[in-house]
């Protein structure tokens, strides 16, 4: 029993190990890796999607970029995140809820900074494909805890 305890500290120790990891290579991809200039925010929902469904591939390949960069959020939080010793339905609809407000909060944290220190573009449609990438990311986590 003790040696299974010591196992699933282990194991949560790699886990917020890749975590930080993972925000350390977001913040340089996003923030650190990029040229100063300003740019004004797009603060239109979906705009994004618009111009992609209009032609534009470009914004096409950004939106999905967006979507894949926070996969990796939602899988890691999922197994971070401790859930209710009841094990109840509720607790991880609780839990995964918890953890998309956690990615939109990131999100937007990024998305400030971007604009604060004029290292990007302020946008909402990132905001909103970083959280769906984070929801991909439990679900897969939930999928690959099923199997």
């Amino acid at each position: 029993m003790i040696e299974l305890k010591n196992k699933n500290k282990r194991a949560g120790r790699k886990q917020r190990f890749f975590l930080a990891l993972y925000l350390l290579c977001v913040f340089w991809i996003t923030l650190l890796n990029r040229e100063t200039r300003f740019r004004s925010p797009e603060l239109e929902l979906f705009w994004s999607y618009r111009c992609w469904f209009a032609g534009d591939w470009r914004l096409g390949w950004e939106i999905i970029a967006n979507v894949a960069m926070f996969i990796p959020f939602g899988f890691l939080m999922k197994g971070i995140v401790s859930k209710r010793k009841d094990g109840s339905t509720g607790a991880a609809f609780q839990t995964d809820a918890v953890i998309l407000v956690s990615a939109a909060l990131f999100s937007l944290l990024i998305e400030t900074l971007q604009f604060v220190l004029m290292r990007g573009l302020f946008e909402w449609d990132d905001v909103f494909n970083n959280t769906l990438g984070a929801l991909i990311g439990v679900g897969l986590a939930a999928v690959m805890k099923c199997v």
